[in-house]
C-alpha cells in the first residue's frame, strides 16, 4: 500500500501489560442520606394526612375512594437512592407487607434509583408503616429489625401509588391503540391482564375472582387464566369489547387499569414467524450451524417461556 507522505507518520508502542483485577470489586459509594427535617418537608404532609384519615376512619374505606392515596390493599411504589441490601428483611418484619418485587432493590453504577413494589394488605400495615416513619423523624429508635427502613426514610425520592400509567406501559398502549383503530365498537379483542401477586392461595383467588367479576362489568368474558407461583406469576386472558380497550388505551383510572388488583395490562403474545432468506428457501436448505454443528449456547428467559406455555396449553 502506498502510503500518503503529506500525512505524518504515527507510532504505535504497544501498551504495558497490566496485571489483570482480582478479587472483590470496589463497592459502589452509598448515596449521602437525606436529613429527618430534610425528609419530613418532602413527605411529611403526606403521611400526616393518612394519619389523620386513619383517625377519622380506622378501617381505611375512606381512603380507597381516592385513586392517588396511600390505602389498604393497594401496591406503593417506594422510589430510593442507591441499593437498600436489607430491606426485605425489614419488610417481612412488618405484620402482613408483602415485598411484590425484590429484584429491583438492587442498584448499581447503571441504576442508582432502584424501585420496591410494596402491597399494603391492610391498615394494620398503614398503621406500621406511619409508626416507623413518625419515630424516624423525631429521632427515635426505630426498634430491632427495623433499621433498614431507616436507609429508605433518609434516601427516599419518592412514594406513590401503582397507577394506570405503571399498568399500561406506553408501548403497550400504543399497540393496543392501533389495534382496534379500525375495528368496529362491536367488536372485540383478547389482552393479558396480569395480577398483583399473591402468595396466599385464598388472597388470590378472591382477587381473580374480583377482576373476571370487572370484566364482565366491562362486557367482557375470560379466556383463560394462569398462575405459577415459582416465579411469581398471576395472569388471565380476557376477551373485551373495543369500548373497554379504549378506555385501558387512555389508562382511565376508573376502567380496568384503575384496578389495584392489576399489576400490568398487554397486548395478547403471538407466535411471530422466522423469514428465511429467499435463496436458501428456494433451495430446500437451511445454513448449518457454526462449528461441528453443535449448539454452544442456549439463552431462555424462563418467565416469558413458563407464561406462553401456560396460556399455549390452555
Amino acid at each position: 500500500m502506498v502510503g500518503d507522505p503529506t500525512k505524518p507518520l504515527l507510532r504505535l508502542q504497544p501498551g504495558n501489560q497490566e496485571a489483570r483485577p482480582t478479587g472483590r470489586q470496589q463497592a459502589i459509594p452509598r448515596p449521602a442520606p437525606f436529613s429527618p427535617a430534610t425528609q419530613n418537608a418532602a413527605f411529611g404532609r403526606r403521611f400526616r394526612r393518612l394519619e389523620q384519615a386513619l383517625a377519622r376512619d380506622p378501617s381505611g374505606l375512606t381512603l380507597r375512594t381516592d385513586p392517588s392515596a396511600l390505602a389498604p390493599e393497594r401496591l406503593l411504589v417506594f422510589e430510593v437512592r442507591g441499593a437498600i441490601a436489607n430491606f426485605a428483611t425489614a419488610i417481612r418484619r412488618v405484620p402482613g407487607l408483602e415485598l411484590i418485587d425484590e429484584e429491583e432493590l438492587e442498584g448499581d453504577d447503571k441504576d442508582k434509583s432502584p424501585e420496591a413494589y410494596l402491597l399494603v394488605p391492610d391498615t394494620v400495615a398503614l398503621h406500621n408503616i406511619l409508626s416507623l416513619w413518625k419515630r424516624w423523624t423525631t429521632g427515635q429508635e426505630l426498634g430491632t429489625g427495623f433499621a433498614p427502613w431507616r436507609d429508605v426514610f433518609a434516601t427516599l425520592r419518592e412514594i406513590r401509588v401503582w397507577g394506570p400509567s405503571d399498568r399500561v406501559q406506553e408501548g403497550d398502549r400504543e399497540i393496543l391503540a392501533e389495534e382496534i383503530e379500525l375495528m368496529g365498537e362491536d367488536q372485540s379483542l383478547v389482552i393479558e391482564i396480569e395480577l398483583v401477586f399473591r402468595a396466599s392461595e385464598v388472597l388470590a383467588a378472591e382477587t381473580e375472582r374480583a377482576v373476571i367479576g370487572e370484566i364482565a362489568a366491562a362486557g367482557g368474558a375470560l379466556v383463560s387464566r394462569c398462575r405459577i407461583p415459582d416465579i411469581a406469576y398471576h395472569a388471565i386472558l380476557a376477551r373485551l369489547p373495543v369500548t373497554a380497550i379504549r378506555h385501558i388505551a387512555e389508562r382511565s383510572p376508573t376502567g380496568i387499569s384503575g384496578l389495584d388488583a392489576v399489576m400490568h395490562i398487554r397486548p395478547q403474545s403471538v407466535a411471530l414467524s422466522v423469514e428465511v432468506d429467499d435463496t436458501v428457501e428456494q433451495a430446500g436448505l437451511i445454513p448449518p450451524p457454526p462449528g461441528n454443528g453443535e449448539p454452544i449456547l442456549a439463552i431462555l428467559d424462563e418467565f416469558l417461556f413458563q407464561s406462553i406455555r401456560c396460556f399455549v396449553a390452555d
